[in-house]
């Protein structure tokens, strides 16, 4: 093997307690992203500790690598020439709010674009301007007030310089800043990695691309759904909490790894990938299908469901949302061998039941329209 793919991953944060704890102390944790490549873990425990450099000796030709960070996946393909080594990074956006978490895989500078899509140049530029004048307005007052009388200055004129060269630094640094976040927000599609080719013409997109203009068709994602996954946590329960109002605990395991969707359009499949799916489709109304089937090395629990898509003149937003908690719950009643940090703290703090109860009323795959951009 002459070829190496070097993987630079994010260290997350986030708080825990030991499934075996007797006090239920919080503690801060460091985390790593999920990996795989060619469907073999890279990093075996992510949930153990910040690994963020990961090089992976590969042989020459295309790899698959398969990112997951609390249920939220992420694919993309890289082709490895020999004696080439090829750099990955790993973006990771988290929104507390609908736990509509974004995952980028690619280059630094696709990552930092896409992490960045959202943000305003504006704003930026502003905010660095002012915050670069209150520093070298403190910096200017400082070396005024040692040689300001060495140069024969008056107070007003120390003053009135120290004003002006603070602006000019604030003005200069804000226009950098907004001309660097500018240039960073545009044309992500230029520098992600290709997109996946499936059957029946669909492709696996990288997260911030667009699908192509001017068809028809469906962008399909499969993702955790929001309203089970946020049960695993508390909400003001521990003294030692920090005042906070709510923590969860990381479930990042191997063990919670589910298995690839696999996609089917009017009963035709269209292969089996984490990711974005544009799937091209005519006007009309399309039957969509999706399987998981297993999850954790548990192939006998499975989350399936189909809908019917009206597809219009352009792209039909579509999210396949699935039960991971029922999953996890039935996996350990088959394999009781199975089980996750996370359900072991839910048990001890004797709120496991109640919440698998809860998570086995909700569906085990339901779909979500979204109105098209």
């Amino acid at each position: 093997m002459s070829s190496r793919l070097v993987i630079h991953a994010p260290s997350l944060e986030t708080e825990d307690i030991g499934p075996d704890s007797l006090t239920g102390r919080v503690r801060g944790a460091k985390i790593a992203p999920a990996v795989r490549v060619n469907g073999r873990p890279v990093n075996d425990h992510p949930d153990r500790g910040a690994q963020t450099r990961m090089e992976v000796p590969l042989k020459p030709g295309r790899h698959r690598v398969e990112v997951m960070v609390k249920q939220t996946y992420e694919t993309v393909l890289v082709e490895l020439a020999r004696d080439e080594t090829v750099a990955l990074r790993i973006g990771y956006l988290r929104q507390q709010t609908d736990g509509n978490d974004r995952l980028y895989v690619g280059s630094k500078t696709y990552v930092n674009r896409a992490s960045n899509a959202g943000s305003s140049a504006v704003l930026q530029g502003v905010g660095c301007g002012a915050a670069l004048w209150f520093l070298a307005y403190a910096a200017l007052t400082l070396v005024v007030m040692l040689t300001g009388k060495a140069l024969g200055l008056t107070a007003s004129q120390a003053v009135l310089g120290s004003l002006a060269g603070a602006v000019v630094v604030g003005i200069i640094g804000g226009i950098l800043v907004f001309w660097k976040v500018r240039r960073q927000v545009t044309d992500t599609g230029e520098v992600a990695t290709k997109p996946i080719r499936m059957d029946g013409g669909a492709l696996l997109l990288p997260a911030a691309v667009e699908p192509p203009s001017g068809r028809s068709g469906i962008v399909l994602r499969v993702r955790a759904r929001p309203r089970t996954l946020n049960m695993i946590g508390f909400s003001a329960r521990l003294l030692d909490t920090k005042k906070r109002t709510w923590y969860e605990f990381y479930y990042n395991e191997l063990i919670d790894w589910a298995a690839r969707p696999r996609v089917f359009l009017d009963g035709r499949e269209l292969g089996a990938a984490w990711g974005k799916w544009w799937i091209p489709a005519g006007a009309g109304t399309h039957r969509l299908r999706v399987e998981i089937n297993g999850i954790g090395g548990c192939k006998d629990v499975a989350a399936a469901g189909e809908a019917d898509i009206v597809v219009g003149a352009g792209a039909e937003q579509v999210e396949a949302r699935f039960n991971f908690i029922a999953m996890a719950h039935r996996r350990e009643e088959a394999r009781p061998e199975l089980v996750s940090r996370w359900q072991r703290v839910m048990r001890r703090a004797k709120r496991y039941e109640d919440m698998a109860g809860q998570a086995l009323g909700e569906p085990d795959l339901e779909f979500v329209t979204h109105e098209p951009k």
